[in-house]
């Protein structure tokens, strides 16, 4: 496993934790000491075997050095071996329910879905306590496609922090997978008494109603939600856009980006000029299935910046394990990987991400600085210069590839192209702040959301700024 630099001490931090707290000899743990240690003085060295087929013993941690040991992990980001240790402290206490949660929450974070869910079974008696046992045991049944056991589930988690403010919503996905909804979805409720989230509720309700085919309220809730481009998240444009390309309405799909290109002029999200294809598009959202992961990626990209990565990780734990090829949770989740340090864990999520999207070109530049924190400048450069030929009309690739020269690589061509368009981009970049800026003032006052967490706002775009630095495109 590769660990960020900062962990580099973990293993032996740990060992010294399994030394000083683990590893007394039998005769020790009886109290006899004295006894031990005049017999091993006394034993002759002819009587201790030494050959070439002796291996070292394994130094195992007791209970103590174990649970201090995923402490450490924890707290300096590696849910992977905080994960290992809390699972051997398990095999010792293999009754603990409170370690067992937490270490269902950390394989969680770590990526092991599969013992999150082994663990969220034996602690099912606590659903009515943990909306994240809940949801783990809902999503079992969802994948199963029994909606009506997934529904059993989700109401009993309690009304607490986050969860409260999305419950609704997964109620509503979870009757439309049932077939309990009958006419148009209507969230309203929920929407009236959720203030700040209710573009994030509203964007749900435009995507329930284009699932039940209900095209006059999916279009009026997708308008509604993406009422003022200069704030709507770029996955309601996209939606959006896709809702009318699907019906054949080319030129209201491309007039959707335009205007949200007109309003985020630095934007490097804006897909090429759209070509009528035939077949239409598949739709982002197609049941919900889709809906609820959909839902989950987009309470973590509410979490995202606002100090909760742990969250942040979970939420899109949850939307991969519902859909792996969900392009703007996998290149959030590579970025998370990134600002942590796991370049290569990084690089192969960036990798993930299937070609023929912004998200893929996107992840494809994270990529290239990705190799360069890795001292791996020659790729980094190849990549570059590979997406820049592929995408001309699209200068990202070469600005990263001009930073990276002023960070002290080699730029063997493309110098003057990009001092054409650095004022440009300087321009645009001095009026996307000042716009974010003005909508960050703006709502300040209701930013605390949830456990005083959460916000729908404009996020900084990667661009070309160094590996482990960027934060992701409002998504």
């Amino acid at each position: 496993m590769i660990l960020p630099p900062r962990l580099h001490d973990l293993r032996s931090s740990s060992l010294v934790l399994w030394l000083a707290l683990c590893c007394a000899s039998p005769a020790l743990a009886q109290g006899d000491a004295r006894h031990a240690n005049t017999t091993a003085a006394a034993t002759p060295p002819a009587a201790v075997a030494v050959g070439p087929t002796l291996a070292a013993p394994e130094i195992k941690p007791g209970f103590a050095g174990s649970f201090l040991s995923s402490n450490f992990a924890r707290q300096h980001e590696d849910p992977q071996q905080a994960a290992k240790y809390l699972s051997d402290a398990l095999r010792l206490d293999p009754t603990n329910e409170s370690l067992m949660l937490e270490a269902m929450r950390m394989d969680l974070l770590a990526g092991d879905m599969d013992e999150a869910f082994n663990y969220a079974n034996k602690l099912a008696a606590h659903a009515k306590d943990d909306p994240l046992v809940a949801t783990l045991l809902m999503l079992e049944e969802v994948k199963q496609g029994d909606y009506a056991k997934a529904q059993g589930w989700a109401m009993q988690a309690p009304q607490v922090g986050l969860f409260g403010v999305v419950r609704p919503v997964v109620l509503e996905w979870l009757g439309i997978g049932k077939g309990d909804v009958k006419g148009a979805a209507d969230l309203q409720a929920a929407i009236d008494k959720s203030g700040f989230f209710a573009p994030f509720l509203t964007y749900h309700m435009a995507l329930m109603n284009d699932v039940l085919g209900n095209n006059d309220a999916a279009r009026a809730a997708y308008l509604k939600a993406s009422a003022d481009p200069a704030v709507t998240p770029y996955r309601v444009v996209e939606a959006l856009a896709n809702f009318y390309a699907r019906r054949g309405e080319w030129d209201k799909a491309q007039a959707v980006f335009d205007a949200y290109a007109k309003a985020n002029p630095d934007s490097s999200l804006i897909p090429g000029k759209l070509a009528t294809v035939n077949p239409p598009p598949q739709p982002l959202v197609a049941n919900a299935r889709d809906g609820l992961a959909e839902l989950f990626f987009t309470t973590a990209s509410i979490l995202f910046g606002e100090e909760a990565a742990q969250d942040t990780y979970l939420y899109l734990r949850l939307a991969l394990d519902l859909k792996p090829d969900l392009p703007p949770a996998q290149l959030m989740l590579a970025n998370l990987y990134e600002q942590d340090g796991q370049y290569e864990r990084a690089i192969a999520t960036y990798d993930s991400i299937k070609p023929g999207n912004v998200f893929y070109r996107r992840g494809q530049i994270r990529k290239a600085l990705n190799l360069e924190a890795l001292e791996r400048k020659t790729e980094a450069l190849a990549l570059l210069d590979k997406i820049a030929a592929e995408n001309p009309a699209d200068n990202t690739a070469l600005i990263s590839r001009g930073r990276h020269a002023a960070r002290g690589g080699a730029l063997p061509g493309g110098h003057h192209r990009l001092q054409r368009s650095h004022q440009a981009r300087r321009a645009a970049e001095i009026r996307r702040l000042a716009a974010a800026l003005r909508a960050r003032h703006q709502l300040r006052a209701q930013r605390r959301m949830a456990e005083g967490r959460g916000r729908f706002r404009p996020r900084a775009e990667p661009g070309a700024q160094p590996a482990g630095r960027a934060e992701l495109p409002r998504l």
